[in-house]
């Protein structure tokens, strides 16, 4: 049952992912604002409030199911709380009757998108995933600092993107996006380098730096691809970005069994690389 259950709730946290961003992509230009950033740190922020809360959680002693329990009953008070404004948000236009959008092969921009889009959530989901192990298992830190890795990683990728609609534009997207990746490789050799407690943390936050905008620049690429509907493009990107977000995890670990976790975190530094390459090679708006 519980492989289903959570399949189920994978999906709908999938399908909400897109409709939240096909959403953000319409208020954008219907009202000639910049928000995706922002909201896209607050994603990040409850990625911080999350990890903290389960570990205050686990602290007390609560078992798991009350955990989730909690979280279930606060999620349905405040669907309830927000239905008016959730019903008046404005929804992407629908397609011409009779039209359907059909799945094709991303090619171009769209393609070099997708492939930054992976070396990006590789790199998130390593972060999420990875960040306690390495500091238990490389920098032998103390169990208290165990989950400030990740900690660090989320606060300044919240930082990151709640100042990314600022930043954004007065750099350029290409430039973020360039620069972002240069960070999440300097960050990544810091952790590798000096394998300790406080410079692995800095490291780690580092990363959350520089991968911060990389998902509001290219999710709201996606939802502007030329001849595609805003939900069809966000759904494409999204299907390919969830892949390395789910993947990509285990492909470090695959590593990590085969060398060490130092080489598994140097493999993410090269796919950043590659991200650096392409971020200059599309023309983002």
């Amino acid at each position: 049952i519980l492989p289903v259950v959570l399949f189920g709730c994978g999906s709908s946290i999938a399908i909400i992912n897109v409709s939240m961003n096909a959403v953000v992509g319409v208020l954008e230009e219907k009202e000639k604002i910049k928000i995706m950033s922002t909201c896209h740190g607050l994603f990040s922020l409850g990625l911080m409030m999350g990890s903290l809360l389960a570990s205050y959680s686990g602290g007390l002693g609560t078992l798991p199911k009350w955990h989730l329990l909690a979280l279930v009953l606060i999620l349905f008070i405040s669907m309830f709380i927000f239905i008016k404004e959730i019903n008046d948000v404005p929804v992407p236009k629908a397609e011409k009757k009779g039209e359907r959008t059909k799945f094709f092969i991303p090619k171009g921009a769209f393609l070099l998108m997708i492939i930054i889009s992976l070396c990006t959530n590789i790199t998130e989901g390593t972060m999420a995933d990875w960040t306690a192990v390495y500091m238990r298992e490389v920098v032998s830190a103390s169990p208290y600092y165990l989950g400030i890795g990740l900690t660090g990683y989320s606060l300044f990728m919240a930082l990151g993107r709640f100042l990314g609609d600022y930043l954004i534009p007065k750099f350029g997207p290409n430039n973020i996006l360039f620069y972002g990746g240069l960070l999440c490789i300097i960050g990544l050799l810091v952790a590798i380098v000096f394998p300790f407690t406080a410079t692995a943390i800095l490291g780690f936050s580092l990363v959350g730096a520089g991968v911060s905008c990389g998902a509001p620049i290219l999710y709201a690429g996606a939802a502007k691809t030329p001849g595609m509907p805003p939900g069809a493009g966000l759904a494409i990107m999204n299907t390919f970005a969830m892949g390395g977000f789910l993947f990509g995890p285990v492909l470090i670990g695959f590593i990590s069994d085969l060398s060490t976790l130092k080489i598994s975190f140097s493999f993410v530094a090269s796919l950043c690389l590659i991200w650096v390459y392409f971020a200059r090679k599309i023309e983002l708006a």
